[in-house]
């Protein structure tokens, strides 16, 4: 039987590079007692550049899965019959390329460790594209840009939207393919091609959509039509082909955000109903909500958002203007930007969980100007990203790029004359470039970047 042995961290490129090293090992290490009539492979991947995948790489040996590797990482593959063998890599994203291919070939021997090294370099490319609402030919509609290539198309809908209308979204699904976007208190699900519309939420949505990442559901806040206020209710979990939605809380109602693995949900709630405030966590169903951080007296907690690897949770303070993270399993409670007479609210996280982007807003000559930020997960390498800096201009709603090596953004200028565009800017702060702009009177509302 074999056996895969993970190691200590090594590298990720994807050079086909094969030694075979007679026990004792040749890289300086003292192997195990080999197996008679078997040998071992030692497989390390090294990969350097942008959007590297943190979930690494399934290796194959001869077509079958046998082990994985991370991002940075080695594992030796034990009790492997004598004979000529093929070691590869699968899950490689689209952005990444093996300098010397996919595949390597091995000669195992009894007694001997043969050892197979790939090198992979990534490149930023800012793929996919980005869904934003816009009047630009008149009445609201979603549109689709393509990033790389520019390109532009209108996704004819039947529905009417209103000018500064109940709009959230448009929110691609994980896989690209499909469009939520909150219409009124309604929610819709539409293929990207404007075919499948589906009505998943009838006159009870507030906010949201949210996908799951498996794409099977949406999370919204919920408004229940028998309390008074706009923002009583909780939150809801819909079946992304309209099969029907259930209310999971009779709390929280500020954007719930899904964990990972799509098992549990961050809610931010006001102390409105039940007592309930500060940030919980609650499962898919509705099942063991727990508070993992309590909104004391003087503070509100809004707008949670896990970490890519599920560890950590970022939101903001309205009342302090901060934004604070806390572990997942409710230990760690601290500032990442604390109160300097700026306005600070919805924090995102890289897609590789490295850095948190969030909205400020400061007092200019004349008025106040918003942009975006950036900060280190360990709350170093404060900067602000390029952008207005002007009175009475500001930024809305922004997106990650999925490699995260940029970020887009909208952009308005409210005086001498309204103006609006969607820019987009490296995390590094250079090459700003505006991806869609307009005349006078137009307006653009950012919904995501996907694949």
């Amino acid at each position: 039987m074999m056996h895969a042995r993970p190691e200590g961290t090594a590298c990720w490129r994807s050079m086909a590079v094969l030694l075979c090293c007679f026990l004792p090992s040749c890289d300086g290490e003292s192997a195990t007692e080999p197996v008679a009539d078997a040998g071992a492979i030692r497989v390390t991947v090294e990969t350097t550049g942008w959007g590297m995948d943190r979930d690494g790489y399934t290796v194959l040996l001869d077509g079958e899965p046998v082990a994985a590797t991370g991002a940075t990482g080695t594992v030796t593959l034990e009790d492997i019959p004598i004979g000529v063998h093929t070691v590869s890599l699968h899950g490689i994203d689209v952005n990444c390329q093996c300098v010397g291919g996919e595949e390597v070939t091995v000669n195992c021997q009894s007694g001997n460790l043969a050892v197979a090294a790939f090198e992979m370099t990534c490149e930023p490319y800012a793929p996919g594209k980005i869904a934003f609402l816009s009047d630009r030919d008149g009445a609201w509609q979603i549109y689709l840009t393509d990033v790389l290539a520019s390109e532009l198309s209108v996704i004819e809908t039947p529905m009417t939207f209103e000018r500064h209308g109940w709009e959230e979204g448009p929110e691609l699904s994980p896989d690209g393919g499909r469009i939520a976007i909150l219409h009124g208190h309604d929610i819709w699900v539409l293929n990207t091609d404007g075919t499948g519309l589906t009505r998943v939420v009838e006159g009870f949505a507030n906010g949201g959509p949210a996908w799951s990442p498996d794409g099977t559901r949406i999370a919204f806040d919920y408004k229940d039509p028998d309390l008074p206020g706009l923002w009583q209710g909780g939150v809801g979990v819909a079946s992304a082909d309209g099969s029907g939605f259930v209310v999971i809380t009779d709390f929280g109602e500020d954007r719930p955000d899904w964990s990972p693995d799509g098992s549990r949900l961050a809610v931010g709630a006001y102390p409105t109903r039940g007592g309930r405030d500060g940030i919980w966590v609650v499962k898919a169903d509705g099942t063991d909500p727990v508070q993992i951080a309590d909104a004391e007296e003087g503070h509100q907690f809004q707008f949670p958002r896990w970490s890519p690897d599920g560890e950590q949770i970022v939101f903001h303070d309205v009342a302090g203007s901060q934004i604070v993270v806390v572990n997942s399993d409710r230990t760690g409670l601290r500032t990442l930007v604390g109160k300097d007479g700026e306005l600070k609210f919805l924090p995102q996280w890289s897609p590789d969980g490295s850095t948190v982007a969030f909205l400020t807003c400061w007092r200019g000559i004349g008025g106040y100007a918003c942009g975006v930020t950036l900060i280190g997960r360990d709350g170093t390498g404060l900067s602000r990203l390029p952008g207005l800096g002007d009175p009475d201009s500001g930024t809305g709603p922004y997106a990650w790029s999925p490699d995260g090596s940029m970020i887009a953004m909208s952009v308005t200028w409210y005086w001498p004359e309204y103006r609006a565009a969607i820019w987009t800017v490296n995390v590094d702060g250079s090459g700003k470039s505006t991806l869609i702009d307009g005349p006078e009177d137009e307006h653009y509302v950012l919904g995501s970047w996907g694949w």
